[in-house]
């Protein structure tokens, strides 16, 4: 299998603190394009009359969605959850988040929700996230890996793979004509 290989670069799709609060569940909700590498969204919630921030992310055109890594979330003694919800392939799942660490990948949780049929990574798909929290108000952070396959091999792997084969095939004709 060939992969496209290419270094990860983070993008901030969407910080609350520079660009405003994400809508709540009955709201017109933002489609987030995605890039390969790190995808991040920073925000807050909790606390009446904002209990959550809903987006979707757009895994279309051969994107794929390896982890979403905890990069922001109040100290476990908090008592702070968080409910994420995850809507793939028309499947709605929840997961209360709770004494979470940074740095976990949460992708595996919600994985195991779905049961049968449904595999890591998510791909072609347009994912809905809604975060609900009914508490006090807290600063959450997740950063939404994403790579891509190419279907194809790329010039560069081609071009060396063509040079090996003139290669040999010169080889092999100068070793003929010298035994000739």
């Amino acid at each position: 299998m060939l992969c496209w290989y290419s270094d990860a670069y983070a993008a901030l799709l969407h910080d609350e603190m520079i660009s405003g609060d994400l809508p709540g569940l009955n709201e017109v909700l933002p489609v987030f394009e995605v890039g390969v590498g790190s995808n991040v969204i920073l925000g807050e919630l909790g606390g009446y009359p904002e209990t959550a921030d809903s987006f979707f992310i757009d895994l279309r055109n051969g994107f794929r969605l390896d982890a979403i890594i905890v990069t922001r979330f109040p100290a476990p003694e908090n008592g702070f959850e968080i409910g994420f919800n995850l809507l793939y392939a028309d499947s709605l799942r929840h997961l209360g988040i709770h004494d979470v660490h940074l740095g976990v990948d949460i992708l595996p949780l919600l994985s195991a929700l779905w049961g049968p049929g449904y595999s890591l990574p998510l791909e072609n798909d347009i994912i809905g996230i809604s975060l609900l929290q009914f508490t006090s108000r807290n600063a959450y952070g997740f950063d939404f890996v994403v790579s891509i396959e190419s279907p194809v091999p790329l010039p560069s792997s081609l071009l060396l793979f063509l040079s090996g084969i003139t290669g040999l095939l010169y080889g092999a004709s100068m070793h003929s004509r010298s035994h000739s």
